[in-house]
């Protein structure tokens, strides 16, 4: 298959996971909660008062560059729902991996800053929108990680 069909694929699968989670924050909160679970956690900042970072709690606990799949170790049951390219990775280039994704889709800033808002830190000192208003403008985010080859379990565990 030629670059441009895998392209084009990647962009109907991206654009459907968009629909559906657009679909889905308008009309039923429980769905809205399983589409994409606590996805918004991996976008708080190190050193948040309120919010546990999750990248803070990796280096933390030493394990910033090592793999999922190292960190599993003989918890196999751990690897059900995690796709090999996640599991491959270290903990480092996931997370760079999602900021790349942002900066490409943050033409004009609106993501970041809904993280700032949500977060109460940048120039915003309080928590200035919801989280429902923060996954929303995830959505694109998430779904482009999907298309990429991640795993929703990848993405929301």
């Amino acid at each position: 298959m030629s670059d441009f069909g895998r392209e084009d694929k990647r962009a109907v699968l991206e654009q459907s996971i968009i629909d559906e989670g657009r679909r889905l924050f308008r009309e039923r909160l429980d769905a809205r909660l399983g589409f994409m679970n606590n996805f918004f956690m991996d976008f708080i900042p190190e050193g948040h008062e309120y919010w546990r970072s999750r990248r803070q709690e990796y280096k933390k606990d030493g394990l910033w560059n090592t793999t999922f799949r190292e960190q599993i170790g003989a918890r196999t049951d751990y690897l059900k729902g995690h796709s090999d390219l996640k599991l491959d990775q270290t903990t480092e280039e996931f997370y760079r991996t999602i900021d790349e994704v942002v900066a490409e889709l943050d033409t004009n800033g609106e993501i970041r800053q809904a993280i700032d808002k949500f977060c109460g830190v940048g120039d915003f000192e309080i928590r200035s929108i919801t989280q429902d208003e923060l996954e929303e403008k995830l959505i694109p985010v998430f779904a482009r990680l999907i298309a990429m080859g991640y795993s929703r379990h990848d993405l929301s565990a």
